[in-house]
């Protein structure tokens, strides 16, 4: 096949198969070997020895039974698709992630930071040189070609940035994708939902005397506060004058 044919490309169907723990089997697989795990013994070097290879035995079989594998078709994206030497950097940096997370490791660290830069300069290296490619491929169409129109024509969709989509919204029965209408729809709830609803029962009135009782009675109480600090410094002022002769 050849691989310049965009078309073609996409078009190429790749199967792999994929494995999924089923927990249910699991659980059942291991309610089996429960009495082989209750028989285990530790007392001595020995028997401990022997009861870790028996758990992680039990733990195998139990995964190895519960496990489905199906084949799965799907297309992949040319676009997206990553070279096999990037993907094992990637999964490299991953795992040393996972034992970093619980050793704190600073070495790890160092060698996690470099697969970083590694893997960023791999993926540059591998962008220019799908570029090049894409560019190179364009010399093998005419210019009446509508392949090549069309190729030229994906260049401005990615790079391109495309306005936000406003999600359809359905109000009153109605059906709208406008903007501004779902906007003004949104703004109504919100209006409503922090609006103070009218009380029947909320006597306006009443709280306003209330409120002007409460306002008169702090200034009554500030006030009273403020002569009894004036009088103690006026008798402070008169015992410490009396003092001074």
């Amino acid at each position: 096949m050849d691989t310049k044919n965009t078309a073609l490309a996409r078009a190429k169907r790749e199967t792999k198969t994929v494995e999924k723990l089923d927990w249910g089997l699991f659980k059942e697989a291991i309610k089996e070997n429960e009495k082989v795990l209750e028989g285990l013994k530790h007392s001595t070097a020995t028997e401990l020895d022997s009861s870790v290879s028996s758990f992680t035995k039990a733990i195998q079989e139990a995964v190895a039974s519960s496990t489905i594998s199906k084949k799965v078709t799907f297309k992949p994206d040319y676009h997206l698709q990553l070279p096999r030497y990037i993907v094992d950097i990637l999964a490299e940096r991953r795992r040393l992630e996972r034992i970093y997370t619980t050793t704190r490791n600073p070495e790890l660290k160092r060698r996690i930071n470099k697969l970083h830069e590694i893997a960023k300069k791999k993926m540059r290296e591998h962008k220019q040189s799908k570029w090049r490619n894409f560019c190179t491929c364009l010399n093998d169409h005419r210019v009446s070609d509508t392949i090549l129109w069309r190729k030229i024509k994906s260049i401005e969709a990615t790079t391109q940035e495309k306005p936000p989509k406003t999600p359809t919204l359905i109000h009153n029965g109605s059906v709208s994708a406008d903007p501004r209408k779902v906007a003004q729809i949104f703004a109504e709830q919100q209006e409503a939902i922090f609006t103070e609803p009218d009380d029947p029962a909320f006597d306006a009135s009443f709280k306003e005397e209330v409120d002007a009782h409460h306002y008169s009675a702090t200034n009554v109480m500030e006030g009273g506060h403020r002569r009894h600090a004036a009088e103690a410094a006026q008798s402070r002022a008169k015992t410490e004058k009396i003092a001074s002769f």
